[in-house]
């Protein structure tokens, strides 16, 4: 089960800015990647395909805490370089970044699950 949900109410209980980014590409481009990797750094393909098929993306819209303003980034990380993430990145944070999460009303809570 995702801790993500977790996370962001620890944050938002104590005042603190949440954010996350998600990185998305292809299961083969990943798989390329890896092979790539260095032997000690691999991670077993078959881990891999298994995330690419139960990970569970955060909702581009509606009324859910992870479609709130701000709190989620997915990055086509398909072709572009780490330059250019770090780029979208930083253009990202530099509107509100440290803004705390703000205490949005059950509705928004009800309407996502925990995991």
């Amino acid at each position: 089960r995702s801790m993500r949900k977790q996370w962001y109410h620890l944050c938002r209980d104590r005042r603190c800015a949440y954010h996350q980014i998600f990185l998305q590409a292809p299961t083969a481009v990943c798989l390329e990647r890896n092979r790539h990797r260095e032997a000690a750094d691999r991670v077993p393909d078959f881990s891999i395909e298994h995330m690419a098929e139960v990970f569970e993306w955060p909702p581009c819209g509606g009324n859910t805490w992870e479609a709130q303003e701000g709190i989620s980034l997915i990055i086509d990380a398909e072709t572009p370089t780490l330059e250019q993430v770090q780029k979208v990145i930083l253009a990202q944070s530099k509107v509100n970044f440290w803004r705390p999460v703000p205490k949005e009303s059950v509705a928004v809570e009800d309407v996502q699950s925990d995991g």
